[in-house]
């Protein structure tokens, strides 16, 4: 279920606001609020677990590009969360680094308000359905675990007669 904007918590990762990116600034005016602020990768691990954001935003070239998508990949395998990078161009060895990372976004500077707005939004919406995916394969495996119509009558995989008069699969 989709939250509302205003409960969507946010992380932003980037240094002091004073360099004409007013990340919380836009997030406000575009009806989001940031959670937190971190200024590095230590920083944004100890807030994940603080927090548990829904989404974590990371501006690129500002912060060591190796150690906070490194710190992002660590987050990704610990904690369900999506993350946004805002890099300065597709050329940049962070930008590169950060696609074999796996975001569900990423958008250049200078940005729209609109472009990160949409960004932002499909990368919570793409992350919802991947929850709700594994949610729906894990009760998946769980029915067929538990159902002992559904195991091997023997080392091949032939059904039993019992499965095989419920599903009506005759001969």
């Amino acid at each position: 279920m989709k939250k509302p904007l205003e409960q969507t918590k946010i992380l932003i990762v980037a240094p002091c606001q004073d360099d004409g990116l007013p990340l919380p600034a836009t997030l406000e005016k575009l009806g989001y609020k940031a959670a937190e602020l971190a200024a590095s990768a230590g920083e944004a691990q100890a807030a994940v677990l603080r927090l548990t954001p829904d989404l974590i935003l990371v501006d690129l070239p500002a912060v060591n590009g190796r150690e906070i998508i490194s710190a992002m990949e660590q987050i990704k395998a610990l904690h369900s969360v999506a993350v946004v990078y805002l890099a300065g161009s597709p050329e940049e060895e962070e930008y590169k680094l950060a696609r074999l990372a796996g975001p569900l976004g990423c958008v250049l500077k200078p940005f729209q308000d609109r472009d990160l707005f949409l960004a932002m939004e499909m990368a919570l919406y793409h992350h919802r359905m991947e929850q709700r995916l594994k949610v729906g394969e894990e009760r998946y495996r769980l029915l067929l675990m538990r159902c002992p119509l559904a195991l091997p009558c023997t080392r091949s995989w032939r059904m039993k007669p019992a499965r095989l008069a419920i599903t009506a699969f005759w001969r």
